[in-house]
């Protein structure tokens, strides 16, 4: 197989492995993320061995493509990553300090009070 229909077989797969990606980041099954991460691994490492060959415009495109939902599967997880964080610090208690313990070097020291949820809403 010529590294020309090996690259447009990798950049296939690539995209396939991406729009799986994107619905698994839509419907927020993060879970499924990991084993879908070594699998694009796996082609980009496969796509640094094809590095040299020239891309047809066929090939051009597919890549155009798959850089084109690589970034918006980017933002869905900026995305994502965001409203859990603000989901997250809207439930979280403040950090007071509660109670003094002793520090490794003999001084007492505040700490911080270890929560989650704020149960004062």
């Amino acid at each position: 197989m010529s590294s020309s229909a090996r690259l447009k077989d990798v950049l296939k797969a690539l995209l396939f492995l991406l729009e799986e990606e994107k619905r698994i980041l839509i419907r927020n099954e993060a879970e499924k993320l990991a084993d879908l991460v070594l699998k694009k691994e796996e082609l980009a490492g496969m796509l640094e061995t094809l590095k040299e060959a020239i891309p047809t415009a066929e090939e051009l495109s597919l890549l155009q493509s798959v850089k084109n939902l690589q970034e918006t599967n980017f933002l869905l997880t900026r995305q994502a990553l965001s409203f859990q964080e603000k989901l997250l610090s809207a439930v979280s208690r403040s950090n007071t300090s509660k109670y003094n313990t002793y520090s490794a070097q003999g001084s007492l020291q505040m700490t911080k009070e270890i929560s989650i949820i704020d149960q004062s809403v």
